[in-house]
């Protein structure tokens, strides 16, 4: 090879080289630009949406963006690694909007709060059932048991009604108390704690 043909050679592999790294470039600045453009309409619009089908169908949309952006760009550049990079701010994004939506359709594994005139909310009325689904059938430790999560549910807010609403409530479920036992808003009741609080971590680890 003679050296003209040589340095012709050198030549076009050098254009093609900084070629390829403008083109990611260019394609990187792209990729973030949507990214932050999509996302920000999310913070500004999606809590402004009132349906369940207007904030699916919007998020819809948005996920189109990125599949129609992802098609683009696989055909338009010369994917190399800094613009593989990129793809995956776009893909994190994609991949959150698919999980609102999934939660849109299936809002909370736990079951609705039927007395939101005792329970603060859906968690804490299925913390107090898996407590109860554990301890009723102890009827000779009802007093302990129910005082002990009275306190426990009213110590963290998720009740805050006094002893003989709270009372009244139990005899719905056939617990008959004559008072709730002061002494378990100080117990340091090893077994009981421990059970209250593996209840609340599963509960709060599902709704996550």
């Amino acid at each position: 090879m003679d050296s003209n043909m040589q340095e012709f050679d050198e030549k076009l592999n050098k254009e093609l080289a900084e070629g390829i790294v403008r083109e990611n470039m260019k394609f990187e600045t792209y990729y973030i630009n949507l990214y932050h453009t999509l996302k920000n309409r999310v913070d500004d619009e999606y809590n402004l949406l009132e349906t369940q089908t207007s904030k699916v169908d919007f998020l819809q949309k948005l996920m189109d963006e990125i599949t129609e952006a992802n098609h683009n760009a696989y055909n338009r550049y010369n994917i190399g690694e800094i613009a593989e990079k990129s793809t995956g701010l776009l893909d994190g994004l994609f991949n959150s909007f698919e999980s609102r939506i999934q939660k849109l359709y299936n809002p909370s594994p736990l079951l609705r709060n039927e007395y939101p005139e005792i329970f603060k909310d859906d968690l804490s009325y299925n913390i107090f059932l898996k407590w109860h689904d554990k301890y009723y059938s102890n009827t000779a430790f009802h007093l302990v048991n129910y005082s002990f999560i009275y306190y426990a549910l009213k110590k963290e807010g998720f009740i805050t009604i006094k002893q003989t609403t709270f009372r009244k409530f139990l005899d719905k479920l056939d617990i008959t108390l004559d008072r709730i036992n002061a002494r378990e808003q100080h117990a340091d009741q090893q077994e009981r704690r421990y059970v209250y609080d593996t209840i609340k971590a599963i509960l709060i680890q599902k709704i996550k």
